[in-house]
C-alpha cells in the first residue's frame, strides 16, 4: 500500500500522534458496546479510500478494505513497518476530516500535489520527506509521501532514489546486529534499522545464513512470543476466535479477536479469515451493493449501510463488478 504523508512542519509529530488514535479508538469504542460507532467510522474512510480515484487502498471493496484496517490495528504492525502504520492512520483521518475527494488528497499527501509530480519523478526526498511520484513525472498527486522525521528518521538520496534512513552511509552490503536491532545497508546506500525488541512478546536479533550463504541480520522470538510467519504459514487462517494473517515470511503475524466484535472467525475459500455473527445477514466476500443512492457493504455478517451523500458523491454505482460511489 503506498506511502501518504506531508510537507515537513513543526506539528507533524502532533497530528501523527491523533491520527494514530483514530482507528485505534474505533476499535476501543465498538468493543465496548457503543453499537457500531467505530465500524461506521471505518466503512465511511473506506468509503472514501476505495471511490477517490486519487486515493489508491488496493482494497478491491469496502469489506475488503475494513478487514484489512483491523488487521493494520495490531499492534505488531510496528514490529513489521511502523512506516505502514503511519501511512494508514493518516489517510483514515484525511478520509474522516475531508470535505471532497481533493481535500483528501491535499490533505494525505499534504501538499505534494500535481504541480510538484510534474517536475519530479521516481521516488525522492523533498527535505525529510520521501516522496512517491509517477515516472516520467506526470501531473498527477503524489502516490506516496513519508515523513521519516515522525519516524525518527531522515530522508536521503542515492543513485536517484530516496529512503527513509539512519542517515549512516554504507558502501558494501552487509547486515549485522547491534544489541537488539537489525541493522541492513544496500551498496551505495544508507543504513536502515528495525528493533526486534519491537516485536509483540519480544524478540532479539541474530545472524545467521542459509546454505552456506551469506549471513544475513533476522529477528528471533523469544519463547512465548507472538509466532513468526513462515513460508508454510497460511496466509489466512482462523486460530479459535482469532483471525491470523501473514504478510511476509519472517515478520509476526498480524490478529483480529473476533471477539471484541461479538462474533466468531470465519475462513472461506479464497478469501480473507474474518468475523462473523452466528445470526448472520450476509457473509465475508457477500460483493458491496447498490441500493439507490447507498451504498451496502456486508460487515461482520451484517449490512452496513452508506448514503453516497455522505461522503460528498451524487450516486452509488457498479464499476467492473464493484459498487462505488461516484459522481
Amino acid at each position: 500500500m503506498d506511502i501518504a504523508c506531508s510537507t515537513p512542519t513543526p506539528t507533524v509529530d502532533a497530528a501523527d500522534a491523533s491520527e494514530a488514535a483514530v482507528i485505534d479508538a474505533s476499535f476501543e469504542e465498538h468493543s465496548d458496546g457503543a453499537t457500531a460507532v467505530g465500524v461506521d467510522a471505518l466503512v465511511r474512510a473506506c468509503a472514501v479510500l476505495v471511490s477517490c480515484p486519487d486515493a489508491p487502498s488496493g482494497a478491491t471493496s469496502i469489506a475488503d478494505c475494513v478487514q484489512t484496517l483491523r488487521y493494520y490495528a495490531d499492534p505488531a504492525l510496528d514490529a513489521i513497518n511502523p512506516a505502514v502504520r503511519l501511512d494508514l492512520d493518516r489517510r483514515v483521518q484525511c478520509a474522516l476530516a475531508a470535505s471532497d475527494c481533493r481535500g483528501f488528497s491535499q490533505c494525505s499527501t499534504l501538499g505534494h500535489g500535481p504541480l510538484f509530480c510534474a517536475q519530479h519523478s521516481g521516488t525522492i526526498c523533498d527535505g525529510d520527506v520521501l516522496v512517491s511520484c509517477a515516472t516520467p513525472a506526470a501531473a498527477t498527486w503524489a502516490t506516496g509521501a513519508l515523513d521519516c522525521a515522525a519516524l525518527g528518521q531522515v530522508c536521503r538520496e542515492a543513485f536517484g532514489r530516496g529512503a527513509c534512513t539512519t542517515g549512516i552511509s554504507c558502501a558494501t552490503n552487509y547486515q549485522r546486529c547491534e544489541g537488539t536491532r537489525k541493522v541492513t545497508c544496500s551498496t551505495g546506500r544508507f543504513e536502515q534499522s528495525v528493533d526486534c525488541a519491537a516485536w509483540p512478546g519480544g524478540a532479539s536479533c541474530a545472524l545467521a545464513s542459509v546454505d552456506g550463504g551469506t549471513a544475513r541480520a533476522s529477528c528471533v522470538a523469544t519463547a512465548g512470543a507472538r509466532p513468526a510467519c513462515t513460508t508454510m504459514s497460511a496466509l489466512s487462517r482462523c486460530d479459535g476466535s482469532l483471525a491470523v494473517r501473514c504478510f511476509e515470511p519472517g515478520l509476526p503475524m498480524l490478529v483480529v479477536d473476533c471477539a471484541q466484535y461479538g462474533a466468531r472467525c470465519v475462513s472461506r475459500d479464497g478469501g480473507l479469515a474474518s468475523c462473523e455473527v452466528d445470526s448472520s445477514e450476509c457473509s465475508e466476500g457477500t460483493p458491496d451493493r447498490c441500493e439507490g443512492a447507498t451504498l451496502a457493504t456486508c460487515i461482520d455478517g451484517r449490512w452496513r449501510r452508506l448514503p453516497c451523500a455522505s461522503v460528498w458523491r451524487s450516486q452509488c454505482v457498479l464499476t467492473a463488478g464493484a459498487a462505488r460511489c461516484a459522481d
